[in-house]
């Protein structure tokens, strides 16, 4: 007879009852073959084999998801209007009020722009983490518009270099940093913190015909070796990381810490794989990151239970 325990608090259930299986499969092939060397035992049963070496061909252990970003997010939005979506510091943004200033700020651009835009149009973003940077981007999923994240800490040559590159039809970021940007920069640029920014501007549903192979983002790489190179994401593929399932799924219970730069690409499993999943994203300030005490009160106070290193 066997009895096992494990630290729930430590380790996921998922990978317990996987440890568990893999002990027992390898007990089981010990008491059937007493005379088999232990490095010829095996770990996995046949079913799983065969669920594995399918995946190393191409095959996937869980259902594709389809669809995009903006068909998601609303679904969430409309199940668990009440939830926290994003949360920074004491102030916690639901469900129900990201979609509706995420509506404003779509609406707000689209009054900004000389021409309504097109669906896969560019739009730069000029942000530290924030909630304000999280309502933008799904702002632009709405408008199917993809969204080019710019560093904070990069220089200005480089963020207008990667405007120019990406063919931007706007910038959209903190007043701060966008005051930084010279006055010749050829596109319109929209300060979503300003006062007054918001006001005016319809909270309506924000209708666009985009398709699952629509840009969803575009980033660069850090250009250490040569000039950066922009790679363009469609929502196919945000949504196949934030919804396809598994053990890194992220659900209505778990508190994402959002500490990545908006222009490194972890970022997006940070916010898609929580806003798609109905978790909170509880966003990390830059000081926070840097100081590990902090950072570790931070984590503690709010409940974080997922985070990228």
């Amino acid at each position: 007879r066997l009895r096992m325990t494990g630290r729930e608090d430590r380790f996921p259930l998922w990978l317990l009852e996987a440890l568990t299986d893999r002990l027992l499969t390898l007990l089981s092939h010990a008491c059937e073959a007493p005379d088999t060397p232990v490095g010829d035992l095996t770990l996995v049963d046949d079913t799983h084999r065969v669920r594995l070496l399918a995946h190393g061909q191409g095959a996937t252990l869980h259902p594709r998801a389809e669809g995009t970003l903006a068909a998601r997010f609303a679904e969430v939005a409309a199940a668990t209007p009440d939830a926290v979506a994003v949360q920074t510091g004491v102030d916690g943004l639901t469900y129900w009020a990201l979609d509706i200033r995420s509506n404003r700020t779509a609406h707000a651009l689209t009054a900004l722009l000389p021409t309504p835009p097109t669906v896969g149009d560019r739009v730069a973003l000029l942000f530290e983490r924030s909630a304000e940077a999280v309502i933008t981007m799904v702002a632009l999923a709405k408008l199917g518009l993809a969204y080019v994240p710019l560093r904070p800490g990069d220089p200005v040559d480089r963020w207008t270099s990667l405007i120019a590159e990406a063919g931007a039809v706007a910038v959209l970021g903190h007043h701060r940093l966008l005051d930084v940007l010279p006055d010749t920069l050829p596109v319109p640029r929209f300060a979503v913190d300003a006062p007054g920014s918001l006001t005016g501007h319809q909270d309506t549903p924000v209708t666009r015909e985009v398709t699952p192979d629509a840009a969803a983002y575009v980033m660069f790489t850090s250009g250490s070796t040569g000039t950066p190179k922009g790679v363009s994401v469609p929502h196919r593929a945000v949504m196949r990381l934030a919804c396809g399932g598994g053990p890194h799924a992220i659900g209505p219970e778990d508190v994402m810490a959002h500490g990545a730069s908006p222009a490194f690409d972890s970022s997006t499993w940070e916010v898609w794989g929580t806003l798609l999943g109905g978790g909170t994203l509880l966003v990390i300030s830059h000081a926070d990151v840097l100081d590990p005490t902090k950072l570790a009160e931070t984590l503690r106070e709010h409940g974080a239970t997922t985070m990228f290193l």
